[in-house]
């Protein structure tokens, strides 16, 4: 919840439901992170994603900051959607992620 609550989400409604949605995660003075855009798979292509990103963007932009995302490099469908809203690949980089093979209070 606490983190919940330092973060501005936007949301796409159908019947409802929450079919899609993204968030600005995190503040700097010059820079806004966008993350947690999801949309539902029998949703998807209907200009959701590009909804919830671009109202997160506006936020961000319009405070004087720069936005910025992280995707993945092989997903094709969000960055199709995140060149639409104007954003551009800067660089990219190698995650390393560890995978303990006995539990960390061992």
């Amino acid at each position: 919840r606490e983190k919940l609550a330092k973060r501005t989400y936007y949301g796409v409604f159908v019947d409802g439901k929450l079919v899609s949605a993204g968030a600005v995660c995190a503040r700097l003075p010059e820079l806004g992170l966008i993350c947690d855009v999801y949309t539902r798979e029998e949703y998807r292509r209907r200009g959701y994603a590009t909804a919830v990103t671009s109202a997160a963007t506006r936020r961000v932009v319009s405070s004087g900051a720069m936005a910025f995302l992280c995707v993945e490099e092989g997903n094709e469908e969000a960055i199709r959607v995140y060149r639409k809203i104007g954003y551009s690949i800067l660089r990219t980089r190698p995650w390393i992620i560890a995978k303990p093979s006995t539990p960390l209070d061992q």
